[in-house]
């Protein structure tokens, strides 16, 4: 049992550690030709994410043209109502700390911020379809026992023949400790 261990002593005190980054680059590549119009069309895409530890709990991600294709497909739904589906985020630059940007509101009433909603549009006839992320960047983590603060910000790319302007997303969120298993938050 844990509880009965005793205190760990090191001889020497433990050297200072460098601050953990993760640098994390791809290259995306689609070949395809079209045999009976005869015509061939190749693309490169190239981006990448990195993660940089700020302190002891603060965590600084940056991610230029963002590749999601890694993303777990979602469960298909049939829905008949008039309202939306709120799907779990799955993409990996949106999931660390995302419970500090995501739990104002309440399913039941409305969601001031919802990540799902970031990289989607509505084109000219109404439907809603992707459009691409540029780049974001997001620091979030603990200050301290009793603060946590998030700064997000998000840059989707114009869509002019569907008539989609480039579109910043942004969001800042507090979060104070209060008694044994309260917070307050505001963003």
């Amino acid at each position: 049992s844990l509880a009965f261990m005793g205190e760990l002593v090191f001889e020497k005190p433990l050297g200072k550690s460098s601050p953990p980054i993760a640098l994390i680059p791809y290259l995306n590549t689609l070949a395809q030709k079209d045999f009976v119009a005869k015509a061939t069309d190749s693309r490169i895409k190239v981006g990448g994410d990195a993660k940089i530890g700020i302190g002891n709990g603060m965590i600084l991600d940056i991610t230029a043209n963002p590749d999601f294709s890694n993303v777990e497909v979602d469960d298909i739904f049939t829905n008949l109502t008039r309202f939306e589906l709120f799907l779990p985020e799955k993409r990996q630059f949106f999931i660390d700390n995302n419970d500090l940007f995501g739990s104002f509101g309440s399913s039941l009433d409305a969601i001031p911020f919802f990540s799902r909603r970031v990289g989607l549009a509505r084109d000219t006839l109404g439907s809603l379809i992707e459009n691409r992320i540029i780049g974001g960047t997001r620091l979030s983590g603990k200050l301290d026992d009793n603060w946590r603060l998030g700064l997000l910000n998000i840059q989707t790319a114009e869509d002019a023949p569907n008539e989609i302007a480039s579109n910043n997303n942004a969001m800042i969120a507090v979060q104070r400790k209060v008694f044994s298993r309260s917070n307050i938050g505001a963003f």
